[in-house]
């Protein structure tokens, strides 16, 4: 590797990254850099003293680890065709660059006769393939919030996207009020994308930016992000956890979600899987934060079903996004949520059954009963010293009553002062000029004159009821017994 002259390196991209990306992409072990010209990948250990011995270097070669890394890439036939990027340029605008054209050039000696027939060199193609990504459920999910009642609990819901194409980013619905960090989804996300086989990467075509005429192709791998959030209705949502997983390098999930341990994510410990080779996988993965001093925490734990298929086999067996229609392979229901998941603003009857009434219920019976007894002694205070005050005014006479026998209902009265009888017929004799006297002195106001003419009711009535108990008493001998005639 050459760092000046007509030869020296020009991508942009050194050997060493280049040797990292291949040995990603192809499930190698990482290369572990043991000194400036040593390097070792899984049990391989390559020195540069072994790939230069005897050769005359010129003065422009780069550092040794570059050259270390190159080397590694020719011998273990890794390393794609380098291409030569060479920027164009205009005599009229000599110091700026109008475009660069990209190429290799291959030299082949005379003496060994003419080269081959010319190899078609155009760019391989990508395939169209489909990612489902079924959610089915989450679990141990941290509770961020807090109810009114004091109970922890969070509203989760689980978002994802492909490594390069944000824009078709995707959610589930919420499910609201977790108790337990358990979630119950049934969703289902797809993402269309286009990969290159051979090169085991995503093909993004997008405008570099929004003034951009044509559209510019990048290759990144295939990286499934999912994120877990919980939904907040005055403010911002908040990030619980994030799971990253590529499709090329699969770790093993979890058949059961209390096996469900960060160690899964590790890819030295556990073996790994191409999801373009398997087709389909199901299990738990964890989702993980970043703690204050940068140590990975366990946030949650999401069952997901994975299943690449090509563009064909889509048509064949077709799936909606979410529950939608075509709701197939497979048919996912509507998910069995406990009761207590519900929005508090659209169900304000649940929030009073499940939360309000299921904590404090005694203290909202004793509430109403002090209240019902508070308004009792209220109207009761009332209405008392008005009823006293209308008996004072209309001055009803006094009849006392008592129960002197149980043979005979009319021995039930008896009347003990019979001058109260006297005085109510002397009160109806009086002279009919006092009375209309008196008639005319009350009536210089309108509410004295109705009460006049209700005590005048009153009278009658008692004098009327007082005379039918005094002919049922004179009926009645003194043992309670009827008088024969």
């Amino acid at each position: 590797m050459l760092s000046s002259g007509p030869n020296r390196w020009r991508d942009s991209i050194l050997p060493r990254k280049i040797l990292f990306d291949v040995c990603k992409r192809n499930n190698l072990p990482a290369p572990v850099i043991t000194g400036e010209d040593t390097m070792k990948i899984g049990d391989n250990i390559f020195h540069l003293a072994d790939f230069e011995h005897g050769k005359h270097l010129s003065v422009h070669v780069g550092i040794p680890i570059e050259r270390l890394a190159l080397y590694v890439l020719h011998k273990l036939r890794l390393c794609p065709e380098h291409v030569e990027t060479r920027p164009l340029y205009n005599l009229l605008q000599p110091e700026i660059e109008q475009g660069r054209l990209e190429l290799f050039v291959d030299v082949f000696p005379k003496s060994q006769g003419p080269p081959g027939l010319p190899l078609v060199i155009q760019p391989r193609q990508p395939k169209p393939f489909v990612l489902r990504c079924i959610i089915w459920n989450t679990s141990d999910v941290i509770l961020q919030d807090v109810s009114i009642m004091g109970e922890k609990m969070s509203d989760i819901y689980v978002k994802g996207w492909l490594s390069g194409l944000e824009e078709d980013t995707q959610k589930t619905d919420i499910h609201y009020r977790s108790l337990d960090g358990s979630g119950n989804f049934n969703w289902r996300f797809v993402f269309n994308f286009e990969y290159i086989p051979t090169e085991r990467s995503i093909a993004i075509r997008k405008k570099e930016h929004y003034w951009s005429i044509d559209t510019t192709e990048t290759k990144q791998q295939p990286v499934l992000n999912l994120q877990i959030w919980d939904n907040d209705k005055f403010s911002a949502d908040d990030f619980l956890g994030f799971l990253m997983l590529d499709l090329n390098r699969l770790t093993k999930p979890a058949k059961d979600a209390d096996y469900c341990k960060l160690s899964i994510l590790d890819h030295h410990k556990n073996s790994t899987a191409n999801l373009f080779e398997m087709k389909r996988v199901k299990g738990w993965w964890p989702c993980i934060d970043v703690d204050e001093h940068g140590e990975q925490i366990l946030t949650g734990k999401v069952e997901l079903e994975l299943e690449v298929v090509t563009e064909e086999e889509a048509q064949a067996r077709p799936a909606g996004k979410a529950r939608g229609e075509p709701n197939e392979n497979p048919t996912l229901q509507p998910p069995k949520r406990p009761e207590t998941s519900f929005d508090f603003i659209s169900s304000p009857w649940k929030t009073w059954k499940h939360v309000i009434w299921k904590k404090s219920k005694w203290y909202t019976i004793a509430v109403l009963c002090i209240v019902i007894v508070i308004l009792f002694i209220l109207i009761s205070l009332w209405s008392i010293p008005g009823a006293l005050w209308t008996s004072i005014l209309r001055g009803k006479p006094t009849i006392t009553v008592s129960d002197t026998s149980n043979k005979f209902p009319a021995s039930l009265f008896e009347i003990n002062d019979k001058s109260t009888l006297d005085h109510a017929h002397s009160f109806n004799d009086l002279p009919e000029d006092e009375c209309q006297e008196s008639e005319v002195d009350e009536q210089m106001e309108s509410e004295e004159e109705t009460e006049e003419n209700d005590e005048r009711l009153l009278h009658k009535f008692s004098l009327e009821f007082m005379e039918k108990v005094l002919d049922c008493y004179d009926k009645v001998d003194e043992h309670g017994k009827r008088k024969r005639r």
